[in-house]
């Protein structure tokens, strides 16, 4: 697990999410993984900036990656790994309705700290019976008392916490 929470310029999304995701595409297979922020602009954010390198880099292409863009995010690799966007959906009607359902192996999260107790409820239950790893990441506007911050200050994850100024 890594939970990247700090100041802006740091790297969080481009490491901790998009790099670790194009890396995982290659080198895991038939994993379900959730991509996962607080509205579907965020998700279309991170998500638009790797589908180039699934389509037009010499490695990430001998994959046969297929992507869905409408209704919701979904990327599938030759080698059985499938990527959906899970819109929170903070804002809405029925937050957290997209993660009901879903067993996931592996959750990214871009801009976590904005996640509300009704989401984290939800969320929670959708990893895969076997585990699920965590790649969440965010800024550090949240209080202890929300999901982020309990992640945060929780003193047993304290070695998978990655907590920068912005640079």
């Amino acid at each position: 697990d890594m939970y990247a929470f700090g100041g802006r310029l740091f790297g969080k999304t481009k490491v901790g999410l998009q790099l670790d995701l194009l890396i995982r595409l290659i080198l895991n297979n038939s994993q379900r993984i959730g991509f996962s922020s607080y509205d579907a602009i965020h998700i279309k954010a991170v998500l638009e900036d790797i589908i180039p390198a699934l389509s037009h880099h010499p490695i990430f292409s001998l994959f046969r990656n297929e992507v869905a863009r409408s209704p919701n995010y979904k990327i599938t690799t030759k080698n059985g790994n499938a990527v959906s966007g899970i819109n929170m959906n903070i804002l809405g009607k029925e937050p957290g309705k997209q993660f009901i359902g879903r067993h996931d192996h592996v959750l990214y999260i871009d801009e976590e700290s904005t996640e509300t107790e009704e989401v984290y409820k939800l969320r929670r239950d959708s990893i895969s019976e076997i585990g699920c790893i965590f790649r969440f990441c965010g800024m550090t506007d949240f209080t202890r008392f929300t999901p982020a911050g309990r992640l945060f200050y929780d003193p047993v994850k304290k070695p998978q916490v990655v907590n920068h100024p912005q640079m």
